[in-house]
């Protein structure tokens, strides 16, 4: 497909569409209280405890079940948090790369990164200070760095893939 201008400007506003509904996503979430958001967490910890119980043959039960579901609900809520920032962060890594200043050399990625990072870091605090709000919950630093970290390692990974793929195009 040739990039039209009416194609370019096509790819810019699906793309900035993606990032922000994806914002929003995260936003509703953070809007939960601190029971619906518990709930799904348990709710998410039952569920794999369930598929290790089908893989194992084993049936995790009563009091054994309920230690296993609250043993994971931390790794799983944490986990969840690094994933959503990680897609935020390559998702405004996309909407950067679509623009002539940011798709070029690899000065151009590091910035293009830089900036998706920087942009994904204060979505994370300004998303703490609005749980400042929501009843259950709490704003935490260490949630903005744990999401931090998500976004972090997802731009690793997708400029990974975009030096390999421009390698790979120099490459006979």
């Amino acid at each position: 497909m040739a990039n039209t201008p009416q194609h370019i400007i096509a790819k810019r506003l699906v793309s900035a569409l993606a990032l922000v509904v994806w914002a929003c996503f995260i936003f509703g979430f953070s809007g939960q209280n601190g029971g619906e958001s518990g709930g799904l967490s348990a709710r998410v910890a039952e569920t794999l405890v369930s598929f290790g119980d089908l893989l194992t043959g084993v049936s995790t039960t009563g009091a054994a079940l309920d230690a296993a579901v609250e043993a994971l609900q931390f790794p799983i809520r944490k986990a969840a948090h690094m994933t959503e920032y990680a897609i935020l962060a390559v998702l405004a890594l996309v909407q950067l790369r679509l623009w002539p200043a940011f798709n070029g050399n690899e000065s151009q990625l590091r910035r293009a990164v830089g900036l998706a990072w920087g942009f994904a870091v204060l979505y994370a605090a300004t998303d703490e200070i609005h749980q400042l709000f929501v009843p259950g919950r709490a704003g935490l630093f260490t949630d903005v760095m744990i999401d931090a970290t998500g976004a972090a390692l997802g731009l690793l990974l997708a400029a990974t893939i975009i030096v390999l793929r421009t390698q790979r195009k120099r490459t006979p």
